[in-house]
């Protein structure tokens, strides 16, 4: 633990969601393997990799500058250096707080021969779990079998749509997310694509959904 208080708000796993989790490792660790391209796994070592990249907080560097990095060599000591970090929240977890302890831990462990400054960019938004037995989740995921012809899993997927926090707390509603594309299409990259196929199983999906959610 790094920075002391990160992890105190972490709602802990129970043994149905660690279960849910366990029944895709597997393929989880299959597509991680694919996506990071690193050596080996990191992390909490009580955890699983499913368990670490989607029940757990993290904080990762973004990117560094600083110092002589041209070609050539030289014996030269940079005046400054920058860094981006951002952290992955979890449920209960409150952006403000965790910007407060990672600024005060950074100030405690710079050494008395440099300064530093830590600026807070962008502050998004808190973590927010939806219950996957909920009659809305429960509505979608039946929408999916008969969309699909297959039943859908349960991943505890991390993701960046800030709004959500916002419509859970001012409707005090369940809220479900219905994507319809494929892992594989570059999302956010310059080649971001669809297949047309899903385009059409997503609009079925969605119908299905509103007649499942009717019926509850």
């Amino acid at each position: 633990m790094a920075v002391p208080g990160f992890y105190d708000d972490v709602r802990p796993l129970d043994p149905a969601e660690r279960a849910a989790l366990n029944a895709v490792l597997p393929w989880a660790e299959a597509e991680w393997r694919a996506v990071a391209r690193a050596p080996q796994p990191w992390g909490e070592a009580e955890y699983t990799l499913h368990e670490r990249t989607s029940a757990r907080p993290t904080l990762e560097i973004n990117g560094i500058a600083g110092g002589f990095y041209g070609e050539g060599f030289k014996t030269v000591l940079p005046a400054r250096a920058l860094a981006k970090i951002s952290c992955r929240l979890v449920p209960d977890q409150q952006p403000a707080r965790i910007y407060e302890l990672v600024r005060d831990h950074i100030a405690r462990i710079t050494p008395p021969t440099v300064r530093s400054a830590v600026r807070l960019v962008e502050s998004g938004a808190p973590g927010l779990l939806i219950d996957r037995d909920a009659p809305a989740m429960r509505a979608a995921a039946a929408a999916y079998e008969k969309g699909w012809g297959r039943c859908p899993i349960f991943m505890r997927e991390g993701g960046s749509v800030p709004i959500a926090a916002t419509f859970q707390r001012a409707l005090d509603a369940d809220l479900v997310f219905m994507p319809f594309g494929y892992k594989g299409c570059g999302a956010h990259g310059p080649n971001e694509h669809v297949y047309i196929e899903m385009f059409h199983k997503g609009i079925d999906t969605a119908i299905y959904f509103m007649q499942e959610i009717g019926a509850r």
